[in-house]
This record gives structure tokens, C-alpha cells and sequence, in this order.
């Protein structure tokens, strides 16, 4: 009997966007096949190229995974990448992203390329800006006609920019206005920066909440993330950097109690519902939703530290707090942003992060913290708590 030959596996390459990616914006895509006999993929690789195939300006990327991959099964990788505006200009517009999956066979190497178009995405309508002391907001025109209340929501996102002020010390991007800019769609509700890029398919909705007095805790949020200009210093890893950005919404809306969100009504703990959404000032929002978690946390003891979520997180932040007040949180950014300013290199690893940041806290409580991280199962120990304080000035 004669065997017919196993087809070749095809790589199939796959963008998140369907309108493309925004010139200087983030999307996501992914690269999978399935195999036809086992093999590893031993690497992947990308580079930008114009349609027809000519690189663009900047570096190839990609990964070596080594992963065994069996007979019939698949193997999938997801990922996220920004287009730069350089290579969406020299390619007017017509970016590909081409590279190659590298397998190891039973015969030896084989090599499967792969091509992805990645066209520029443009709002479907021109962007109109308006400003406001700290802050400006670029939607798309047609958005300002059903946001009555845009005048007063720039007004409420400046304050919140100058409470983060006076609760970090310091100001992003050297004072230069932050922009909220609609964008076309992409992988995430919004992201931070110099432009918070926000998805248009959310734009509407949140308007809708502005329009009837309820604040966007997704905007604050963002520009939360704006001011970590210090965040080398104290962000230990992703959960961390999402609960300072919390922790400083939590300080805004403290500061603004007449402020009203709507949010689910708290932990799974305490709420195992999880999907009734209430209505509540702001300030009541900071305990009712993220002062509830950490418990699961806390009495599940397989877990580790790098198990925390972000709210869990928030959590151990937010009961330092109520014992007491703001003042250490203060002082930890005031300080970061002091060492940062000094050219002072950050600590080099997130166990010393979390030392750092237990020492800044403890100096301004003037208690030693370091027992309460413990419980929360923190990599550290008071003598590395004790070195911080010293080798810091705090």
C-alpha cells in the first residue's frame, strides 16, 4: 500500500482588528497552525514590510518558544504589537507584517512563512478637540452634539488631574495636557499615555454616563496610570500597576465625594452575585467595591504573592489607609518622585521594589509595616525593609 504524503502545516496569521491598527496605536493578532506530524516550534519571527514585501524601517521581533507540539493538535500564539507612525507612512497606509514559524521535524529544520495585512485605521469621522485646564478630550465630531455635559466633565477630569498632582507630587509628560483621543477600535477598553486612547466602541456609552452624572472610573483610571512617572520605583509587576492606578482614582474620588459611579456591588466575597450594579458616590465606591477584596485571597493558602489581582492589591493599600490615612501613600510617591528626579536608580528587582515601597510607607506611618506585608505573604523581611529606609533617605 502506498501512503499519500501528510500535507504541509500552513501558518495561519490573524489580526484582532478588522480595520487595522492606528498609526502609532497597539492591536493584537496571532500566529497558529496545526501539525500534520510532531514537531516543535522552535521560533517565530515578524519584521514590518510594504505590500510588496519590502522591509520597513525598524527592528524584526519574535520568540523561541520550543514548544512540542503533537500529531493533529495545534499551536497558537497570541500577541500584541504597535505600528509605528514611520512604518505606516513609508508604507502609505499599507503595512504587512511577514516572518516566518520555525519547526523542528523529524527530517530537520523547516521554515513556514506567513504575511498579515495591517492597514492604518482612521476614525470613521474627523476628530474634534476641546481643552481644558489639564486636561482635553478628541472625539469625533459628531459626539460633541449628544455630550451636554462635556464642559463639566472637563472640569471634573482637570480636578482629578490636580488631585493626582498633590497626591504623587508630580505631573506626566512635563505639564503637557493630556489628551482623552477617540481612536478606532482595538484590543482594549483604553490605554494610558500622553494621548489615552480611547476605543470608540465604548466612547458612546461613556458619554451616555457623563450626560447623567455619573464619572467614568475607566477614564480616571487611565490618567491614574499617567501619573506613575516614578512607577520604576514602586510597580512590582502588572497587578501592581493596575492598583496604583486604582488607588489613585480611590484618592480622587475621596476628594470629590459628590462624584457618583456605577459598579458592581463589591467582591465575590461579599457580593457572590457579582452581577448587580448599583449606583454610589464615588468616595462609598472606594470600600463598598475595591475594600472588599483581598479576603479570597488571604484564606486560600496556595496562593502566593504573584497571585494577587490587582484589586487584591488595592486592597492590602487601601486597609494601610484606613489605619493611617493617605499620608504614607503620599509620602511613597513624593518620595519615588524625589529619586527619580535625583537620578537615583530605581530598585532592580520587584522583591526590592516591595521593599521600598513597605520602608516608605512604615517611615510615614511610623510603624513597621513589614508584619502586615508578611501576612499578605510579601518577599520580604524587616532587615531588607530596614536597608531600604537607609540606602533611600526615607
Amino acid at each position: 500500500m502506498i501512503l499519500a504524503p501528510l500535507a504541509d502545516p500552513v501558518v495561519v496569521a490573524a489580526r484582532g482588528q478588522t480595520r487595522g491598527w492606528m498609526r502609532g496605536g497597539w492591536g493584537n493578532y496571532s500566529l497558529s497552525l496545526r501539525a500534520t506530524e510532531p514537531v516543535t516550534v522552535v521560533a517565530w519571527t515578524a519584521r514590518w514590510t510594504d505590500p510588496d514585501g519590502r522591509p520597513l524601517p525598524g527592528d524584526s521581533w519574535g520568540e523561541s518558544p520550543g514548544t512540542a507540539v503533537r500529531a493533529g493538535a495545534d499551536w497558537r500564539t497570541d500577541e500584541v504589537g504597535m505600528l509605528p507612525e514611520a512604518v505606516a507612512d513609508a508604507a502609505k497606509d499599507r503595512a504587512e507584517m511577514r516572518g516566518t514559524v520555525t519547526l523542528r521535524t523529524a527530517t530537520g529544520l523547516r521554515e513556514l512563512p506567513y504575511r498579515l495585512e495591517i492597514p492604518t485605521a482612521k476614525l470613521l469621522e474627523p476628530a474634534v478637540r476641546r481643552t481644558g485646564r489639564r486636561v482635553a478630550f478628541e472625539l469625533g465630531k459628531s459626539r460633541w452634539a449628544v455630550f451636554p455635559s462635556a464642559t463639566k466633565t472637563l472640569a471634573i477630569m482637570d480636578l482629578a488631574y490636580d488631585r493626582m498632582t498633590d497626591l504623587t507630587g508630580g505631573t506626566p509628560y512635563d505639564g503637557r495636557t493630556v489628551v482623552f483621543a477617540e481612536s478606532p477600535p482595538h484590543f482594549a477598553w483604553a490605554y494610558a499615555g500622553e494621548r489615552v486612547i480611547l476605543n470608540e466602541t465604548f466612547v458612546g456609552s461613556t458619554v451616555k454616563k457623563w450626560n447623567v452624572g455619573l464619572v467614568s472610573f475607566g477614564w480616571v483610571h487611565e490618567l491614574g496610570h499617567d501619573f506613575d512617572t516614578a512607577g520604576d520605583w514602586y510597580l512590582w509587576n502588572g497587578a501592581a500597576s493596575e492598583a496604583h492606578a486604582n488607588l489613585k482614582a480611590a484618592y480622587v474620588f475621596e476628594k470629590m465625594p459628590d462624584l457618583r459611579i456605577e459598579w458592581h456591588l463589591g467582591s465575590p466575597t461579599y457580593a457572590p452575585k457579582g452581577s448587580e450594579v448599583v449606583v454610589r458616590r464615588a468616595s462609598e465606591w472606594t470600600r463598598a467595591f475595591l475594600g472588599t477584596f483581598g479576603d479570597g485571597y488571604l484564606g486560600d493558602s496556595s496562593k502566593g504573592w504573584d497571585d494577587m489581582s490587582s484589586d487584591d492589591v488595592c486592597s492590602l493599600f487601601l486597609r494601610i489607609r484606613d489605619v493611617h490615612g493617605w499620608e504614607p501613600l503620599r509620602h511613597l510617591y513624593r518620595s519615588a518622585e524625589r529619586l527619580r528626579k535625583a537620578g537615583v536608580p530605581p530598585p532592580a528587582t520587584p522583591e526590592a521594589k516591595v521593599a521600598f515601597v513597605c520602608a516608605a510607607l512604615s517611615a510615614k506611618a511610623g510603624v513597621d509595616l513589614t508584619p502586615a506585608f508578611r501576612l499578605w505573604r510579601a518577599p520580604i523581611v524587616r532587615d531588607d525593609v530596614e536597608s531600604a529606609r537607609t540606602k533611600y533617605g526615607l
